[in-house]
């Protein structure tokens, strides 16, 4: 399957997804007033003038009119913030996405070994996926290994997917290397690569560029020459032969 170059859906990366209470935003609350009492009995004026009486000194002895600044003790409310909506939101802790999520965007999840290649063709550039079986790297021969097929104006990198099943995939710590093998078919030399996505992980896939022995020109693009190359990660032999074509649009 090819595509243009755009991550695939479903890749996420980490956002920080904080809940926060909107400005303004009050909550209700309720405020307990005095409470009133209901004085049955004569009908004189003596009893109510004594309740105002005693009313009057009980709230002289709690206000305290008469006392200065030192004598008291100022302290937030605690229902300020609910009345402005200004509390402070708790921060979340931000998960780290999981190799497997900063892999999805260059490797569908399948359960097969797939051979990725990133390559131009005519003016566009593609992302492309082509179903490859690897052989045991002790049964590996050069010269009857099947090659899988990439056809491409210019090839940019190439790699491989690997499978879903943690079984059938590579240690996290298994480096590929890439050889390229001989017009005998036999002779094998160690290519000089760099990884074109460096959050791939090589137990979930790779995408390898070739370095070149000297810096190109400004602007030019490297590119995989044609020819026959092994793919070694782990206990997998991936074999692949970069065709270059030209495209009619």
């Amino acid at each position: 399957m090819d595509g243009k170059r755009v991550p695939l859906e479903g890749a996420s990366k980490g956002k920080d997804n904080v809940a926060r209470t909107p400005v303004g935003q009050v909550e209700p609350f309720v405020t307990e007033g005095p409470s009133y009492s209901t004085v049955t009995g004569s009908t004189g004026r003596r009893p109510w003038t004594l309740l105002l009486l005693a009313s009057a000194l009980v709230a002289l002895a709690i206000v305290k009119p008469w006392a200065g600044a030192a004598d008291q003790s100022i302290v937030p409310s605690p229902s300020a913030a609910r009345v402005t909506g200004l509390r402070p939101a708790a921060p979340m802790p931000t998960m780290a996405p999981t190799p497997a999520e900063l892999a999805r965007p260059y490797c569908p999840g399948t359960l097969l070994w797939m051979m990725h290649s990133f390559q131009r063709r005519g003016d566009d550039l593609y992302d492309v996926w082509t179903v490859t079986e690897p052989v045991a790297a002790a049964a590996a021969n050069p010269a009857t290994i099947a090659y899988t097929p990439i056809y491409a104006t210019r090839l940019m990198a190439f790699g491989y997917c690997a499978p879903e099943i943690a079984e059938l995939r590579p240690r996290p710590s298994d480096m590929p290397r890439i050889w390229r093998v001989g017009e005998d078919g036999e002779a094998l030399r160690l290519m000089t690569v760099s990884s074109m996505e460096p959050d791939l992980r090589p137990d979930f896939g790779a995408l390898l560029a070739p370095q070149p022995s000297t810096a190109p020109p400004v602007g030019a693009e490297t590119g995989w020459p044609a020819g026959r190359y092994l793919i070694k990660v782990g206990d997998a032999v991936l074999g692949a032969e970069v065709v270059l074509v030209r495209f009619s649009r």
